[in-house]
């Protein structure tokens, strides 16, 4: 039996993972008080890994690396307010096919710390509602790296090399000071309600850096991503703030890609997106204020630094936006203020095209630096502008 999950792929049910379960292997108790846990007692009855399974809640410490054997799940919790210390050791799978993954349970309130799961079959680290993962590095696993259930948390942790996605959670989800890179889905991937904050993103051409739905946070993160199509450095739902973030893609990189693509209603604030073919793609009344925008060293065409063709009611102020073909695409009734956009350098560049059909956009102390065509379509100007490409520096 399967259910669907919240990111749209099946999740096994703990039945399924406890017909990888051979026994249960007696443990030590340390003299912290920890219940210990390593090699010697997971292959004591029959020289072969035996899964080792957490059936009570306490705190338990590994004393050894685990070597676990094919088709054999590594560590099962399935006791609920577990603390599970890998104490610096690694939990290494075989790296076949299967269902079998590093650490396992579908319990609330597990932390698991401070050590490696590496090279399963399955995902990495698999838990439930309200984890913790911490200090952990989760590498080279078929599938997710650390994949969490719903209020999961995950902190100064690594996901790396990983079949699909690198952090993957339900909604409420929390990602700071952690690392994702060469994962072959998104790096992160998290629900409605979520943040991501102070985190390393290297994407390379997988389909993007950071995905959040809808009312959350991607905050002063650093994203690389490939400027491809399809490809997105930070992804959100409506009603999210992207803010502080440094998203770009390589030089010399195909064109195609999003430096930011949100939904409606959102903020974006404060970001440095460069070599992207579109900066942003915007929802219906996002407000974008005070980011820098740079499109590549060798222009695309049709290239955009806020590409929001149809949105309306948008708010654009303070940005600068340089080497894009059009600089803003935006719907009526929007409101450009204080921004400067600075031409390309070739022919058919357009500063500002209002691409709807209702009320005139309203624009006011924005510089025009030598477009071929400054402003296209339908605008009020509600204060001064400047057109003079010699007041740019």
């Amino acid at each position: 039996m399967a259910r669907k999950s919240g990111t749209g792929r099946y999740t096994l049910e703990i039945a399924l993972f406890q017909m990888l379960v051979l026994a249960v292997p007696t443990a030590a108790w340390s003299s912290d008080g920890q219940i210990e846990l390593n090699q010697a007692q997971a292959t004591a009855a029959t020289g072969l890994y035996q899964t080792i399974v957490i059936d009570e809640p306490g705190s338990y410490k590994l004393t050894s690396n685990l070597d676990v054997a094919s088709d054999t799940n590594g560590i099962v919790i399935n006791a609920g307010d577990v603390t599970l210390d890998l104490n610096g050791f690694t939990v290494e799978g075989r790296g076949t096919g299967g269902l079998a993954i590093g650490i396992v349970g579908f319990t609330s309130n597990v932390r698991v710390h401070n050590g490696t799961v590496r090279n399963f079959p399955s995902d990495c680290v698999h838990l439930g509602s309200s984890a913790l993962v911490e200090n952990l590095s989760a590498i080279s696993c078929a599938q997710d790296g650390i994949r969490l259930s719903s209020s999961g948390h995950v902190r100064g942790s690594r996901a790396l090399s990983n079949g699909l996605i690198g952090i993957s959670m339900n909604d409420g989800g929390f990602v700071e000071n952690s690392e994702a890179a060469g994962n072959a889905g998104v790096q992160i991937s998290l629900g409605d309600r979520s943040s991501v904050i102070r985190c390393e993103v290297s994407a390379g051409a997988s389909p993007g850096g950071i995905v959040v739905g809808d009312r959350s946070i991607a905050s002063d993160n650093t994203v690389g991503v490939r400027n491809l199509p399809g490809v997105v450095g930070i992804s959100s739902g409506d009603g999210a703030k992207i803010s502080g973030n440094a998203i770009g893609a390589p030089a010399g990189a195909p064109n195609g890609g999003a430096g930011i693509v949100t939904g409606e209603g959102s903020v974006v604030e404060s970001n440095t997106i460069h070599s992207f073919t579109t900066g942003l793609a915007a929802g219906i009344g996002t407000v974008v204020r005070g980011n820098s925008f740079a499109g590549r060293s060798t222009l695309d065409p049709n290239s955009f630094g806020i590409n929001a063709s149809g949105s309306m009611g948008l708010v654009v102020e303070d940005n600068v936006f340089s080497k894009f073909t059009v600089g803003v695409n935006i719907g009526s009734n929007s409101r450009i203020t204080g921004n400067t956009l600075r031409a390309s350098g070739v022919s058919g560049t357009i500063g500002l095209n209002n691409s709807g059909s209702g009320e005139p956009i309203a624009i006011s102390g924005n510089v025009f630096d030598n477009f071929t065509i400054n402003i296209q379509g339908a605008v009020v100007e509600t204060g001064t502008n400047l057109y003079d490409g010699s007041t740019v520096p």
